[in-house]
C-alpha cells in the first residue's frame, strides 16, 4: 500500500499489488562489488501526478486490488486509488527481487521503498507490504492469485503490536 503525502492512497499493482511482492526465489550473499550509490537526474523539473480513477490490468493485482478495497469498505474506510506510475515502481522492484535473489523491503542498491518511488518520479509518502514465496522444485505450490490472497490475509490478521502490514492497509486516509 502506498499512500501520498496528501493523504490519497496509492496501490502498487503487478505481482507487487499493494505492495505484495512475489519474489520466487532463495536468497543469495550480496558482493560488496555489486552495490553502488545512484544520483538522481535533477537537470529538469519534475512534478508529482495524484492517482486517477483506474484499475490493474494483471489478475493478480486486480484481485489483490479489489480484495484491499473490499476490506476497507468492511472497516468503513474509503477505497484505495490505483496509481499506475506507483505499480511501475513495483513490477521493476519484483522484477529485480527475482533478478537480485533477494525478497523484502530492500534491494541490493540499498533503496528504501520511498527512494525508489521518488526515483520513479512518485514524490508521495510511502508504506508498503511486501510478500515473498520461494519454492526449489521450480514452480509455486499453489496460483499467484491465491498466494497474494493468501498473504493479504494473514497481514490483516496481525495483531498490536506486531500489526504494522494491517496499519498500513487499513490507515484512514482519504
Amino acid at each position: 500500500m502506498i499512500a501520498s503525502a496528501r493523504g490519497r492512497w496509492r496501490a502498487p499493482g503487478a505481482a507487487a499489488a499493494a505492495g505484495v511482492w512475489f519474489a520466487a526465489c532463495a536468497a543469495s550473499a550480496i558482493a560488496p562489488s555489486a552495490l553502488r550509490i545512484v544520483r538522481p537526474d535533477l537537470s529538469a523539473p519534475v512534478e508529482d501526478r495524484f492517482a486517477r480513477e483506474g484499475s490493474p490490468r494483471e489478475p493478480v493485482a486486480a484481485a489483490l486490488f479489489a480484495r484491499i478495497n473490499r476490506d476497507r469498505r468492511e472497516h468503513g474506510l474509503a477505497p484505495v486509488l490505483w496509481d499506475e506510475r506507483a505499480a511501475a515502481v513495483a513490477r521493476r522492484t519484483t522484477r529485480r527481487q527475482i533478478e537480485e535473489r533477494t525478497n523484502g523491503h530492500f534491494l541490493l542498491d540499498g533503496f528504501p521503498p520511498y527512494a525508489r518511488l521518488s526515483a520513479g518520479e512518485d514524490f508521495g509518502m510511502g508504506a508498503e507490504n511486501a510478500a515473498a514465496f520461494m519454492s526449489e522444485a521450480g514452480r509455486l505450490h499453489d496460483t499467484p492469485e491465491r498466494l497474494a490472497l493468501r498473504s493479504h490475509v494473514a497481514m490483516m490478521e496481525e495483531t498490536p503490536p506486531r500489526d504494522s502490514h494491517r496499519r498500513a492497509t487499513y490507515a484512514p486516509h482519504d
